[in-house]
């Protein structure tokens, strides 16, 4: 059985995640890109509307280039802070200690 994920993560990026405003996957993932990390924080940059089909869409690609993002455009995420990181990936000596990431001291 096919998933929602498997099948956002599939279609190009012409798609269109809302039917009602015709955005696109294309405009959702440029959204994570930029830093929107859920429903309403991409339905602020992308035209989007309320319907389930459009915010299950949307989910599903979050669910899956979320963490991709995060990685590559070294985000630094744990449960007590957000933000972005130096392109060395070095965490400040003061910092909570908790880094998710590797980091070198």
């Amino acid at each position: 059985m096919t998933t929602i994920e498997q099948l956002m993560r599939d279609v190009p990026t012409s798609f269109v995640i809302c039917e009602k405003t015709g955005a696109t996957k294309n405009l959702v993932l440029k959204a994570i890109m930029d830093g929107a990390k859920d429903f309403d924080s991409i339905k602020e940059t992308v035209d989007l509307c309320n319907d389930i089909t459009c915010h299950n869409r949307v989910e599903a690609l979050l669910k899956m280039y979320l963490p991709i993002y995060e990685t590559l455009y070294g985000i630094h995420k744990d449960n007590q802070h957000d933000q972005k990181l130096p392109q060395t990936l070095t965490c400040d000596a003061n910092s909570c200690k908790r880094c998710n990431l590797n980091c070198k001291k």
